[in-house]
């Protein structure tokens, strides 16, 4: 195989005219043999051209590839009066994810394809603007890409295999001629199309601006000998320059803003896309049905039959779905609150989104895409599958955790610890006297596929399973734990302090459960290396009930720089057996005052950390708990003047 690489940063052709006399530069390759690729009139070659990094055609130069294969790894730019030939060949994107690279004619460039078989693995977006020309004579289109037209360019397209989406929008002037195209939108009421022995396989769509007056009646799909969506009357209110001769559409596609004010009506249409911005709204019972009357927001449907559901929701929005079947949830350009309830949705994509997604007893089938996006998903939610594309995203999740027995019956005071792949804590906690816990994760572009181990412990018994950006929530662990008769447990000791300093007064808090079903009396006791702190009665404490207790440690006499064990303990009440969860320890280290750092020393460091909080107060974020002291929650002169009494003092 004869395989040329043209490798660098960029191909300019504007450098090239180091040769005064070069207007065209052509890379032609001799075609050895062609193969044909399924139905499609594609052809690969085996001289092969590569070219690594930008390819850009401007000035008046001409650039022709022919009679091979050309892989391009880079955007592509065609500008300024250029143009790009391309015959006789298969022309290739090289990308590894999207949107890596894009390929753009405007500024009155032009491109032209002949004979020509366009490849893409992944999603490429091809766009014609500013007054850019095209010509495209009997192409194909092998993967996955769009087409888009817009900004007063011009095409005529004859024997086009395309197996995506064609956009046109914005005083385009596109006529395609003896073509078989997936889906076709065209967005703006500007646009002049025109479709002549053509077959749209599954959708034509038709867009219409924020504001605009729009009605729709008899719209149905199937073969039309000659159409014109404007004279025939068929959609009203707006100037559409679109005509179809001999040309069948398998579906309609209808997009308006629901603000504004649309009728449908006696019509078949494929999708009713719903595009949602800057507004509160609620929407519910939306299925693919047939309507014999509907009213959703500014849209109404009169005798119509829906088949497939899209929303589109922008900035500002609050958005409630409930009791509704969704084909495509699409969010973006910034930020929006938006709540399904009760509702599947097939399919979620999130492009520049910053705002949270609610769920409430709702299916998602698949989370298509996540691009440049920093959003909060939280509340049930059952996900099946995640597509191929998450670039530049960061989404935190909140998952809830429910915990309970062979017999249904929640465990409370189930310990619950969240493990890596490499068994590192990522999180732990307890669940409460419902059984139940909650946890936070984010998911980044690295670590979107990881899967997590969550393990409950109870007693002798445990439970755990898997946990990844698509596990369904609330997540369910069994654990096979029947609770006695008589059990009281010390489920919690904490402090509320983070630095213990000699001469405070500490406040240690318990958490007290009743695990068994008989309501119950008892004392429970702190210690600090063996030395009681106090005693507190716990009356009648009923069955699955949690009761917090405070005990104050007075500081004053301890020694400082040294480990203190504090415990808490239950005095067993009669009839209970199990014992080992009657008490619980903590290890707490007391600094001498003022050792803000508790590196064993009061000295400047210390006395500065306190005056950078100088005349905060709780709950001021600059506040900070270590550096008050007296706990009077404020951080003043006083706090200074204790650590300043110890300076230059240290341990032993």
């Amino acid at each position: 195989m004869l395989r040329k690489t043209i490798s660098g940063i960029t191909l300019t052709l504007v450098l090239i005219g180091l040769f005064s006399n070069l207007s065209e530069l052509s890379i032609v390759c001799t075609v050895s043999e062609h193969h044909q690729f399924a139905a499609y009139p594609t052809f690969a070659y085996d001289n092969v051209t590569t070219h690594e990094g930008d390819l850009i055609i401007n000035g008046t130069q001409v650039f022709v590839i022919e009679n091979c294969t050309f892989i391009q790894t880079g955007s592509i730019y065609v500008r300024d009066s250029a143009k790009l030939v391309v015959r006789n060949a298969t022309f290739q994107m090289n990308q590894t994810y999207i949107p890596q690279y894009q390929f753009v004619v405007d500024d009155y460039g032009t491109l032209e394809l002949e004979d020509t078989c366009l490849r893409s693995d992944q999603l490429a977006e091809s766009f014609l603007l500013q007054y850019s020309k095209a010509s495209l004579r009997n192409v194909s289109l092998v993967g996955n890409a769009y087409l888009n037209f817009g900004d007063f360019s011009k095409a005529t397209i004859h024997k086009l295999t395309w197996t995506s989406f064609i956009h046109l929008s914005g005083h385009c002037n596109v006529s395609f001629e003896d073509s078989r195209i997936f889906g076709m939108k065209i967005f703006e009421e500007t646009c002049n199309v025109k479709l002549s022995d053509s077959y749209i396989e599954y959708c034509l769509w038709l867009g219409f601006s924020r504001g605009s007056v729009v009605g729709v009646d008899n719209l149905k799909p199937g073969f039309f000998e000659y159409l014109d969506l404007k004279e025939k009357a068929l959609v009203y209110g707006m100037s559409l320059n679109v005509t179809l001769n001999k040309t069948f559409v398998n579906s309609w596609g209808i997009s308006v803003y629901c603000d504004s004010e649309t009728a449908i009506s006696n019509s078949e249409i494929g999708c009713i896309g719903i595009w949602v911005d800057g507004l509160s709204i609620h929407f519910e019972d939306l299925k693919p049905k047939f309507y014999q009357f509907l009213r959703a927001g500014q849209i109404t449907l009169n005798k119509t039959e829906i088949k497939f559901i899209e929303f589109t929701i922008l900035e500002g929005s609050d958005v409630t779905i409930t009791n509704s079947t969704i084909g495509i949830v699409d969010v973006g350009q910034d930020y929006s609150d938006v709540y399904l309830i009760n509702s599947t949705v097939y399919s979620l994509k999130a492009w520049d989104f910053f705002g949270s997604l609610c769920f409430e007893g709702t299916t998602l089938k698949k989370v298509e895409l996540m691009m440049y996006s920093d959003f909060y998903i939280y509340g049930n939610v059952s996900l099946e599958e995640f597509g191929q594309v998450w670039f530049s995203s960061n989404v935190r999740r909140n998952y809830g955790v429910i915990v309970k027995n062979l017999h249904n019956e929640s465990v409370p005071n189930t310990s619950l610890v969240l493990l890596s792949e490499e068994d590192v804590m990522i999180w732990n906690g307890t669940t409460d006297n419902r059984g139940e816990a909650d946890f936070n994760l984010t998911f980044t572009d690295g670590n979107y596929t990881d899967i997590l181990r969550l393990e409950a412990v109870k007693g002798n018994y445990s439970a755990s399973m898997n946990v990844s950006f698509l596990s369904s929530t609330p997540i369910f662990l069994t654990v096979p734990w029947t609770p006695l008769r008589h059990d009281i447990s010390v489920a919690e000791v904490k402090l509320l302090l983070t630095q213990v300093y000699v001469g405070q007064m500490v406040n240690i808090t318990a958490a007290i459960w009743n695990e068994g079903k008989e309501t119950e009396t008892f004392d429970v006791t702190c210690y600090y290396e063996g030395f009681p702190i106090g005693t507190v009665s716990v009356l009648n404490l009923t069955s699955w009930e949690q009761k917090t207790l405070t005990f104050q440690w007075n500081t004053t006499d301890l020694i400082p720089c040294k480990n203190y064990t504090i415990s808490v303990e239950a005095e067993p009440v009669a009839g209970e057996t199990i014992l080992e969860n009657n008490r619980k320890t903590i290890l707490v280290k007391v600094n001498m005052m003022g050792d803000i750092n508790g590196d064993g020393s009061v000295n400047i460091v210390d006395i500065a950390t306190i005056a950078r909080r100088f005349g905060k107060w709780w709950p001021m974020l600059e506040y900070d708990r270590n550096c008050d002291l007296n706990l009077d929650d404020k951080i003043s002169i006083i706090d200074i003047a204790m650590a300043a009494r110890n300076f230059g003092k240290t341990c032993g």
